[in-house]
């Protein structure tokens, strides 16, 4: 490992990629927004190379998904839920370039994502 690798690299983009969650919770308090913008902050601006920072984040997003799901039993919501987490993992094993990566993880995760807590009223 170089000692590049050991450099703090804030995530900017995806931690751009928050600012619906952000402003979500600002209009209608919810939780679950006020969670993930926390959580992805933690991540994606101040420990951008944990695995486990990003565990807990992956795992709290899960959680809300199941929680969000269960409670409004939506097709709507479903199949965005099914889309960010699809793209989630075939953008964590299919994509090798960092920028395109972060880039996918804004388009087909974090937005999908988004518009499931607005479609849900969560």
């Amino acid at each position: 490992m170089s000692s590049d690798d050991d450099e703090w690299c804030p995530n900017f983009l995806c931690l751009f990629g928050l600012t619906p969650f952000a402003a979500w919770y600002a209009v209608t308090g919810s939780f679950v927004s006020f969670i993930v913008t926390i959580n992805g902050v933690l991540f994606h601006l101040f420990f951008p190379r944990s695995s486990l920072v990003r565990r807990y984040d992956v795992a709290c997003n899960a959680c809300f998904a199941l929680w969000v799901n269960l409670s409004v039993m939506n097709s709507l919501v479903a199949l965005f839920t099914l889309v960010g987490g699809a793209s989630h993992v075939l953008n964590a094993t299919l994509v090798a370039n960092d920028k395109t990566k972060d880039a996918v993880h804004v388009v087909a995760v974090q937005m999908p994502l988004w518009i499931v807590l607005c479609a849900s009223g969560f």
